[in-house]
């Protein structure tokens, strides 16, 4: 608070107080320093008794025989230490004895006796007036929060000194709201020990005298001593009387009709722009107060109040974010959200109310917003309703009747039906003949601000039965509102305890004891897949067979897949006439009200999946809303993705759910009521620019609530390390962008992620709880339920399974077999990881080729090896297990194609003879371009031949690899890798995958030979590559170095028309899925998770 003019706030006339008995003989130490008589001035005329004496004058032993009432130590020049004379003495013998009070250095005295710091603030005051902060406690008892006090000292004591047996109860601001500056008020935490650095006794200092009163009215030398004195004490001159504390409300009612009628007088605030504003139709849109107090997850429906201070308590949370604070209630199951709107006492705004409500938007059950003000206009109503209140407030106590019958009405007729509050069985009977839906009854009495918790219970007998009645004030646990129950009161408002609360879920689940869970119950479910880019109905049924989720069409203009309205129709045919596979049912759950919190992009991610078949995505880019809407309804999309710089608003107009494409830095990614989900690009799309990790990771961490769509050239070689680089951020990565799905293809097909018993044993939902075997399928819940199928089976397992290792435990014991940790002579079975095999063998042995994983996990090597030492033990995969419980006959299993050893056999055997064959193919003839195969060429227009050249520094020597895919004119296609070696007198050529090879075989050697010559994957060919080196790190001669990437034609781009012959798109289609997913299969379970079971795996064009 500014001071923005001097007041004179010394008593004009002087009338002195009846003497206060307990004040009979108090001692003043003057430090030298005129404004003594000051202060003995302000405590006379409180009542008091006052003798003064200097510092040097008298010893500590006279002054213990004056037995003194209260002690006061008065400010003055210098240091505590050394010019304060008897005050420190003073100090710490009569503490714990009598009431101490300490002004400026006086204050400072009491924070050296206790073993403080004083010391130079920076800056010199001398007679200057500055706003104070303080907590209402002991001097500051019933003051307003914000005070004009006046300062004359250069000298304080610093917030890192202060003793453990001292608070901090009054402080400067820094600017800005940068926090507590320097302190100007100390407290004993139990004797009666106070001081001030600022002078009440100065006539610039606002309520001055009223902290002396305070101080007067203490006795005994501990704080609980004095509280129950004053307990016990009657009203007298001294003591604020119910008079006095009423003019506490009616300084706060008198303060706000001056601004409000100021403010009405404010062009374009006036009441007359107010109306014309709600007669247009822009104010946000309402929910019934009532209803939404019924419709609670909690047997009391919580109203959470927004409260940065109050009169009573002073500031509880000066720096609160109202709208993050509201998020965090309704996420809490809050029913309605109370704001407080009165600036001066309780911190509030009109603006706190406007984001409170903008921060609700678009969630699917958002509470109630309240106006929690002392209103007593019309204009103040119609101001909250344009805000976006769902209620008000009316107070009965400060309302005459005629005027709160107005306002109620009037309330009614913007559809908002008030919250009434009463305290009295008076007040409560006005209340139930205004016919008010809802009344709180406020356990605080606004004339003294007591508080009664037993208040709403002795007034329930007054209430209808179809009344909602709300306890409000003092609420701070559980056993506060244990009668509540009881007595039938429907709701409770909670603000301080809220407000100070580390955790505001486990607070609420504590202090409700809540029937059902605190957060919502998401059930897990398989991640969505989405196939974009689509151009023909064959390619749509492939993928909806295989268990597609969402189907993709390019709508937009210039796109190589750009599809014609006529295919789109056929193509949308397809998508709603195929059936999903029946194993994928089970993982779809019917969307339910939940009438607990629910973030807006965990209820739309919802709205992605269909119980029955997939649904049909039309991709849009910078194209007029007339013609996305016109496409949507004539091919029936279910989805419009936007992925151009169309207006956000355009969301809200579009009749399905929409994608839209957002960069990291776009300030309106996380904004609710909008998109269904937002998908991170780079680019326009299909630019296959990366994005950049920390930016991603940035934008996720500003909002808990948020879930995407991460594009930007992935792949299944990057996408692992793209997702893990996000860290704790990556659980809100629900859904995945792959880059050039058609430059991979397959013969064969197998949709991973559809397999239950694959998802179940390699992904794992990030939801706190664990995943509940109802929500998986009926072949998943054998796994824990078949009986006695390992009756002789003894298991221990090897290696990293993640979570799933106490799976293996449960399910191994669940059908009657046995557990152990260590390997022992009664183990009949080790399952074990590939890893962990892989890891323990000794490397001579033959039937082990070399590890293949690039990221094997820590693994247990002495558990395998102890294994092998022990005969009859088999060491199988996981495979084993999973599939004897499946099986039919309810028995193990035959080991033996499940033995690590076999496995390793069978792949040596699969190596040896592709050397043999390469060996075979060595003198070939190369092929030409007119025999039976053709250079391949991919989807996007890739020719796969690629020129590697090495130079000579010294000569014109130079070396040239020359590498091609051939694909077979015949149908079906066949493949075949060839290179051929050129230099000055010499040429060699071989196959690197011989003929009647598959695609993928082939590309797979193309990369692998591509990479072993110029030291770069064949994807990041445009790189420069670093010099090479030997073992030891020396840099080799450019002529024994890596050869570098020569382009040997031009890109060339087919139009969508002019395809390779007998290309097949539903292959490729099938093959993205695979390459995509089986990267992120091999993951750890930890590392790709999704949001409350709900991660979600696509491939998109964008």
């Amino acid at each position: 608070m500014a001071v923005s003019e001097l007041i004179d706030h010394s008593p004009s006339h002087p009338t002195k107080a009846e003497r206060l008995e307990n004040a009979s003989n108090v001692i003043l130490i003057d430090n030298y320093d005129s404004f003594t008589w000051n202060i003995y001035q302000y405590l006379v005329l409180e009542g008091a008794t006052v003798t003064v004496f200097r510092n040097d004058t008298i010893s500590l032993e006279e002054l213990i025989a004056k037995t003194p009432t209260q002690l006061v130590i008065s400010p003055g020049p210098g240091h505590p230490d050394k010019d304060a004379g008897i005050s420190k003495e003073a100090i710490q013998y009569f503490a714990g004895k009598i009431p101490i009070l300490g002004v400026c250095m006086g204050e400072q005295c009491i924070i050296a006796s206790f073993g403080g710091k004083v010391e130079v603030t920076g800056e010199i005051l001398h007679g200057k007036t500055s706003p104070l902060k303080h907590d209402s406690k002991g001097v500051y008892l019933t003051l307003p929060p914000d005070l004009a006090v006046t300062r004359y000292h250069s000298l304080a004591g610093t917030h890192q000194t202060v003793p453990d047996c001292l608070e901090v109860t009054s402080w400067t601001e820094l600017e800005n709201g940068g926090g507590r500056g320097i302190i100007m008020g100390v407290r004993h935490k139990l004797w009666t020990v106070e001081g001030v650095q600022f002078h009440p006794e100065s006539i610039l200092t606002e309520h001055g005298r009223t902290m002396f009163r305070n101080f007067l009215n203490l006795t005994g030398g501990t704080w609980k001593e004095a509280l129950s004195s004053r307990e016990n004490q009657p009203h007298g001159a001294s003591q604020p009387t119910a008079s006095k504390a009423e003019s506490i409300l009616q300084k706060i009612y008198s303060h706000r009709k001056v601004a409000v009628d100021l403010q009405k007088s404010i062009p374009s605030q006036r009441p007359e722009d107010l109306q014309a504003a709600y007669d247009l139709g822009i104010a946000p849109t309402q929910i019934s107060f009532p209803n939404r107090l019924r419709n609670s997850p909690f047997s009391l429906a919580l109203m959470a109040e927004i409260k940065r201070a109050s009169p009573s308590k002073g500031i509880i949370s000066y720096s609160t974010c109202a709208p993050a604070q509201a998020r965090k209630y309704a996420m809490a199951g809050a029913s309605v959200i109370s704001v407080l709107t009165e600036p001066e006492w309780f911190k509030g705004s009109l603006e706190d109310l406007r984001a409170v409500r903008q921060s609700l938007e678009g969630l699917p059950n958002r509470p109630a917003v309240l106006r929690k003000e002392f209103i007593f206009d019309e204009y103040q109503i119609l101001e909250a309703r344009l805000a976006g209140a769902d209620t008000v407030l009316l107070i009965v106590k400060m309302l005459p009747v005629d005027l709160l019958t107005h306002l109620f009405e009037y309330s009614r007729s913007l559809n908002m039906e008030p919250l009434v509050e009463v305290n009295t069985a008076e007040e409560m009977a006005i209340a139930v003949r205004l016919g008010a839906q809802v009344i709180g009854v406020n356990n605080r009495d606004l004339t003294s601000f007591e508080v009664d918790l037993g208040t709403t219970s002795r007034l329930m007998d007054q209430v209808p039965q179809s009344t909602i009645v709300c306890a409000l004030s003092g609420i701070s646990g559980p056993k506060d509102v244990e009668a509540y129950r009881a007595d039938g009161v429907k709701a409770i408002l909670v603000g301080e305890a809220l407000m100070r609360a580390k955790d505001t879920g486990v607070f609420v689940q504590n202090l409700l004891g809540s029937e059902t869970e605190l957060q919502a119950k998401v059930t897990s479910s398989l991640p969505l897949v989405k196939i974009c880019g689509t151009r023909s109905a064959n390619a749509a049924r492939v993928a909806v067979e295989a268990g597609a989720d969402l189907i993709g069409i390019i709508l937009a203009e210039g796109r190589t897949r750009t599809v014609s309205d006529q295919v789109g129709l056929e193509i949308s045919n397809v998508v709603k006439t195929t059936p999903r596979p029946a194993t994928m049912d089970a993982y779809v759950q019917p969307m339910t009200c939940s009438l607990i919190g629910v973030d807006y992009f965990d209820h739309t991610s919802k709205l992605l999946r269909h119980p029955s078949r997939a649904l049909l995505v039309g991709v849009f880019s910078n194209q007029p809303l007339s013609y996305i809407i016109a496409q949507q309804q004539k091919l029936g999309l279910d989805i419009v993705q936007l992925h151009g710089s169309e207006p956000i608003e355009w969301a809200r107009l579009i009749p399905v759910p929409v994608i839209r494409k957002f960069s990291p830095g776009d300030n309106t990614l996380t904004k609710r009521g909008y998109h269904a989900l937002p998908l991170l690009d780079s680019g326009v799309g299909g630019t296959g620019e990366m994005l950049s990790s920390p930016a991603v990771k940035k934008a996720l961490e500003q909002d808990d609530g948020l879930r995407i769509i991460l594009a930007g050239g992935l792949d299944s070689e990057n996408v692992r390390a793209t997702i893990k680089a996000l860290g704790e951020q990556s659980p809100k990565v629900i859904a995945v962008d792959s880059k050039n799905p058609y430059s991979m293809t397959s013969t064969s097909f197998q949709f991973t992620f559809i397999s239950p018993t694959r998802y179940y044993r390699f992904v794992s939902p990030v939801h706190p709880a664990p995943l509940p075997f109802p929500a998986v399928p009926r072949s998943i819940i054998q796994l824990i339920s078949m009986g006695k199928t390992f009756a002789r089976v003894n298991a221990c397992i090897a290696g990293k399974f993640g979570a799933h290792a106490d799976k293996i435990k449960q399910w191994v014991e669940g059908n009657g077999g046995t557990f152990s940790k260590d390997v022992t002579a009664g183990i009949t079975h080790v399952i074990c990881t590939e890893t962990a095999f892989r890891k323990a063998v000794s490397t001579g042995n033959d039937y082990l080729p070399a590890p293949i994983t690039p990221w094997s996990p820590r693994t247990n090597k002495n558990t395998v090896r102890a294994a092998k030492r022990i005969k009859g033990i088999k060491i199988v995969s996981v495979d084993w297990l999973e599939e004897s419980l499946l099986s039919k006959t309810r028995r193990p299993k035959r080991e033996k194609p499940y033995l690590w050893v076999t496995k390793m056999k069978a792949e040596r055997k699969r190596e040896l003879e592709k050397k043999l064959s390469l060996k075979g193919a060595g003198g070939t003839k190369p092929f030409s371009e007119f025999d039976d195969y053709h250079i391949y060429t991919d989807g996007l227009g890739h020719r796969y031949t690629a020129m590697l050249v090495r130079h000579s520094p010294f000569s014109k020597f130079r070396e040239r690899h020359t590498i091609k895919i051939y694909e077979s004119n015949a149908l079906p296609h066949t493949y075949a890798a060839f290179v051929k070696y050129t230099r000055v007198g010499k040429s060699a050529s071989d196959f690197l995958a011989p003929r009647g090879s598959t695609l993928e075989t082939a590309i797979s050697a193309f990369h692998k030979f591509f990479k072993a010559k110029s030291g770069i994957d064949w994807r990041e060919r445009g790189e420069k590559t670093p010099p090479k080196k030997t073992v030891k790190g020396i840099e080799l001669p450019p002529d024994e170095g890596w050869f570098e990437y020569t382009p040997e034609t031009p890109p060339h781009v087919p139009p969508v028309s002019s395809l390779p012959p007998g290309y097949d798109e539903g292959a490729a289609t099938e093959a993205t899925i695979i390459m995509l997913q089986d990267a992120v299969k091999e993951m750890e379970p930890n590392e790709v998770r999704g949001v409350r079971g709900e991660t979600q795996l696509s491939t998109t064009e964008a």
